[in-house]
């Protein structure tokens, strides 16, 4: 069964939310989809995962270039592509890539940006 998790970018930022689980446990969860949506001054990035998440990723943010990235432990990158251009508002594209049983998702922006988190 597929589940959906909704993301709401806050002022073009970015988005995205985790499942925690212990070290030990094979990669039982996956991205499966990504998409974007211009709302007002909003851009909201959705998170397709192939089971529900618990709590949001661990994420950062870097000045030069402008990016936010989130780390999902615990998870693959099932989008059988490591990117994608958007050039949606300020959100240029984003890059999944996956480092044993960790996969960071990576956004791309015009400029640095302010995010917010929620989980549907």
């Amino acid at each position: 069964m597929k589940y959906s998790n909704c993301v709401k970018v806050v002022v073009s930022a970015c988005l995205a939310l985790a499942l925690q689980v212990h070290a030990q446990a094979p990669v039982a969860n996956s991205i499966e989809g990504i998409n974007v949506a211009q709302q007002g001054n909003d851009i909201a990035v959705k998170i397709d995962l192939k089971e529900a998440l618990q709590s949001p990723p661990a994420g950062f943010s870097v000045a030069n270039p402008a990016r936010v990235a989130f780390d999902f432990p615990q998870t693959a990158n099932g989008l059988g592509k490591n990117g994608q251009i958007v050039n949606e508002g300020d959100l240029r594209g984003f890059n999944v890539v996956q480092a044993g049983e960790r996969t960071r998702l990576v956004l791309n922006l015009a400029k640095n940006m302010n995010y917010s988190t929620r989980l549907d």
